[in-house]
């Protein structure tokens, strides 16, 4: 039930959701979520990482 409820915010969002699982291996979660710039003025652009 959680990865559905998950996946429907996700969507609300506008983004996407992936799940790979092997067997034996274990499962992997992707979340995609758009990244939208905000205009702050004096706001220095900071760096963006893949976690």
């Amino acid at each position: 039930m959680g990865v559905s409820i998950v996946k429907e915010i996700i969507e609300l969002l506008g983004g996407r959701m992936e799940v790979q699982s092997a067997s034996g291996e274990g499962t992997t979660v992707t979340l995609w979520l758009p990244l939208v710039a905000a205009d702050i003025p004096g706001a220095a652009a900071a760096p963006c990482e893949l976690l």
